[in-house]
């Protein structure tokens, strides 16, 4: 029993590992696929920093466009066009505007907001403002060479400060991506790691504790079983009838305990030699094995040439029954003994005690009524059955 307590603590230590190695598996792999995934973390951050790139390169459209607007007015002549020209270039300071108000409120604190929205943003608004006070003025009035003027000195530094700081923005932007890919990848690479090394554990846990279990199954079966017939040993039986006795009383049901003697054993092995002797065992035991009918029956050898059996919840008939099946088993697969007295084939002589929970006292009160109906059977001739009871 405590050996099979052993080995269930073991299978459950072996599931509980298994089951503590998948969560962790299933965490680590959730996290990463939460963090790649499209709207993801490290997805979101990667992009964020791609689509501000996108939106400054090349530098906004309206700064751009402000430029080229001021180069076509400083050439331009039709008022009407001139009109059109100024109309376009007010849309493009709202819209330039617009953005700076967005950028403001959506970029995080750093470098990269600070030219943003202070060092770009201040030429910026002097361009528009110098464009407004003294281009148009300048273009309205037809004088074209003080308007050149304005875009050569003021308008064009402003426009090309402007652009110095927007760079600056787009290499920050860009190594800053560069850092988040990097990240991204790193974090893959040691999640994937982790993942491996969980699996790996896990399959090598199990590995180990399966070897273990099997390694201890073989000890027990080493331990407990007799080598020679495959049945139950003696430290076995022991076992298994102080549990059927308690579980006799528990149950108040009838116990029987069958006790098999081959006759003439030791004669024969002188005969026969002891491979031979050996091999009479091992084909006793088998057809005692086969002639049994209930799974809770439970053959052991007990000796040298000894057999017992514990026949839980039978009676004194039932188990009477059964051992004269057991004998006529024995003597029917026809083994030659020609220095048997009691046959010309091996046999064995039996001894069958039945009792019920109330007489039951201790184990060896039960083997030693057996015992006594097997000297029973004995000195009546042996080849036989003899029942007794508990006294």
């Amino acid at each position: 029993m405590s050996d099979n307590l052993k080995s269930n603590k073991k299978l459950i230590i072996l599931i509980a590992i298994f089951m503590i190695g998948f969560i962790l598996f299933v965490i680590v792999g959730y996290k990463t696929i939460t963090n790649i995934k499209i709207n993801g973390k490290m997805y979101n951050e990667i992009m964020s920093g791609k689509e501000l790139v996108a939106d400054v390169l090349p530098p906004p459209g309206y700064i751009i466009e402000s430029y080229l607007v001021t180069l076509q007015l400083s050439k331009e002549t039709d008022t009407a066009k001139i009109e059109e020209l100024i109309n376009e270039e007010a849309q493009l300071e709202k819209d330039y505007i617009a953005c700076h108000d967005l950028w403001e409120s959506r970029l995080p604190e750093g470098d990269l907001k600070a030219n943003m929205v202070e060092n770009a943003y201040q030429p910026a608004m002097a361009f528009y403002e110098i464009f407004e006070k003294e281009f148009i003025p300048a273009v309205k009035s037809g004088n074209q060479e003080k308007a050149n003027e304005i875009v050569s000195n003021k308008l064009e530094p402003l426009y090309l400060e402007h652009r110095y700081y927007i760079d600056e923005v787009v290499s920050i932007a860009n190594n800053d991506n560069l850092d988040s890919e990097e990240t991204a990848n790193k974090v893959l690479e040691f999640d994937a790691f982790i993942l491996i090394l969980l699996a790996t554990g896990v399959l090598v846990t199990v590995i180990i504790y399966c070897i273990s279990i099997i390694g201890n199954e073989k000890l027990k079966k080493i331990s407990l079983f007799d080598g020679l017939t495959g049945t139950a040993n003696r430290r076995y039986f022991d076992q298994i009838l102080i549990e059927e006795i308690s579980r006799s009383k528990r149950e108040k049901n009838p116990l029987s305990l069958i006790l098999i003697d081959v006759d003439y054993y030791k004669e024969y092995n002188d005969t026969y030699g002891h491979l031979k002797g050996d091999e009479c065992l091992r084909k006793i035991a088998a057809t005692t094995k086969m002639n049994l009918n209930h799974p809770g029956d439970f053959l052991a050898r007990y000796g040298g040439d000894e057999f017992i059996l514990i026949l839980p919840n039978t009676n004194e008939a039932g188990s009477a029954i059964v051992a004269e099946r057991l004998r006529t088993g024995v003597e029917n697969l026809g083994i030659d003994h020609v220095n048997s007295l009691c046959s010309d084939y091996v046999t064995v002589s039996i001894g069958v005690v039945t009792v019920f929970q109330k007489e039951i006292l201790v184990p060896d009160d039960l083997i030693s009524a057996a015992d006594r109906a097997l000297y029973q059977a004995k000195i009546e001739g042996r080849n036989r059955v003899t029942v007794k009871s508990l006294k």
